[in-house]
């Protein structure tokens, strides 16, 4: 056991004991650990802020109600006060043409909750258009003509476009 030597110990007796080589050894690192740990801990942080990134990113491109063409513009909106039944949603929104596909795209983006209704009535924006929705009848008689389309997703979550529902 007496006879074991620690290099270690040694060299910093030595520079210890011989000031001139104190500043020889202080450039140099003693632990070339650390350094590797520096260099994980710097890897691991350039990774974890490209993850992040990346993630950031596709939260900014993923597509949206102002993505699609129509020029979509929410008028009016109505929604129940009940809270512990189901939740019925009416919206008024006007589109700048005939964009059944899209039409049908917007009402999937708008809020559904379970066991609920979503109803979206949709209106040329060249015409004339409700700006006040009421649970009851919906839209006002003297609009139903200018309605291009209905979105309803029901409770089920079962979606219906009609085209000119009001169109005899």
């Amino acid at each position: 056991m007496g006879d074991e030597r620690c290099e270690t110990c040694d060299v910093r007796r030595y520079v210890m004991n011989y000031p001139e080589q104190r500043a020889k050894f202080a450039s140099k690192s003693l632990r070339p650990q650390t350094s590797m740990l520096k260099n994980k801990k710097t890897y691991i942080l350039l990774a974890a802020f490209i993850a992040v990134a990346i993630m950031l990113w596709n939260v900014a491109r993923e597509p949206g109600i102002k993505d699609l063409p129509g020029n979509f513009n929410e008028v009016a909106f109505v929604r129940n006060e009940q809270n512990s039944g189901p939740v019925v949603r009416i919206y008024a929104v006007t589109v700048n043409g005939e964009y059944w596909k899209e039409m049908e795209q917007y009402g999937n983006y708008m809020p559904h909750t379970k066991y609920g209704t979503t109803r979206i009535y949709f209106f040329s924006d060249k015409k004339t258009y409700p700006t006040i929705l009421t649970l009851g009848a919906n839209i006002p008689a003297n609009y139903r003509d200018n309605c291009i389309g209905i979105y309803e997703k029901n409770g089920m979550a079962q979606v219906l476009l009609r085209k000119h529902p009001y169109k005899n």
